[in-house]
């Protein structure tokens, strides 16, 4: 069977040609059978991305303040204002903080999103979360604050949180491995896709959505009440059109508010089980600090 899939593919690419490239089996089946589906085999280069963006998620997302410009994950160069690019596998990711709209899936070939509806498929570009003033920015952490002990202990006393130093400096350590220390995107990488996981620390909005209503979360959003997250999600998606989304992925952007949902989760497990069960490196954490 792979000698077969070997030979098919090698004609395939040297007989014929899309778009002046040659393709190859999974070029033309692309054409041939337009599909949202997964692919079954995907890159070394993504796999080792998805690989590296899953550790943890189960306590985790990304965090932050800052939403300026299109921020490239480390490897990857800029390509326009939607693409980045990996010069080395000569293929396109998704900028921090970028998605496909309407559920469209990501092709990683060309940089572009395929949006299928009843009519056919279109390739469009892909989009970022709007700031006040209507423009499709990324949302990213404000740099390397989720590391910092003393930020994540003061968060959690502010939020009604208090945590002792040795599971503020856990936590600390457990937010580099999650999420580069809050520099990452918001969302996890499987938002839309069954996780809701955001912020810093990567807390699920919808199973923990208690630990986001807290004075440190309402603070960051303007609000004086709960938030309500889980009010905005289905089976840890989105439900289309509820603003509530928005409302909570701003506050996950905000290191000081990830910091105090983790703490609460801390409180009601100090095995940090939400986490450690789920890298290597967060259960290092854990083992290191206590």
């Amino acid at each position: 069977a792979l000698a077969a899939w070997l030979i098919v593919n090698a004609l395939l690419a040297a007989l014929t040609v899309k778009d002046g490239t040659k393709g190859g089996v999974a070029a033309w089946t692309s054409v041939m059978f337009s599909t949202t589906a997964d692919k079954c085999l995907i890159s070394t280069a993504q796999l080792n991305k998805e690989f590296s963006q899953a550790e943890g998620q189960t306590g985790l997302g990304t965090g932050g303040g800052s939403a300026e410009g299109v921020t490239c994950q480390t490897g990857s160069e800029q390509v326009g204002t939607t693409k980045c690019s990996n010069p080395d596998s000569g293929e396109y990711s998704l900028p921090n903080g970028y998605s496909c709209p309407e559920r469209g899936t990501f092709d990683n070939e060309t940089g572009d999103c395929r949006v299928c509806t009843e009519g056919g498929c279109d390739m469009v570009a892909p989009t970022g979360p709007a700031d006040d003033a209507g423009r499709s920015v990324p949302l990213n952490s404000s740099g390397t604050a989720g590391c910092d002990p003393s930020i994540v202990s003061k968060a959690a006393a502010d939020g009604g949180y208090p945590l002792t130093n040795a599971q503020a400096n856990t936590l600390a350590c457990i937010s580099k491995g999650e999420d580069a220390c809050g520099s990452g995107p918001v969302r996890n990488y499987k938002w839309g896709k069954g996780s809701s996981a955001t912020g810093a620390y990567q807390v699920t909005l919808q199973s923990h959505s208690a630990c986001f209503d807290n004075p440190v979360c309402q603070k960051a959003v303007g609000l004086t009440g709960p938030l309500n997250c889980k009010s905005g999600f289905s089976g840890g998606n989105p439900i289309p059109g509820a603003t509530v989304v928005d409302t909570c992925l701003k506050a996950a952007a905000n290191i000081e508010c990830s910091a105090a949902a983790a703490a609460c989760l801390v409180k009601a497990n100090p095995s940090f089980s939400d986490w450690a069960p789920y890298s290597a490196s967060n259960a290092a954490c854990v083992r290191d600090n206590r």
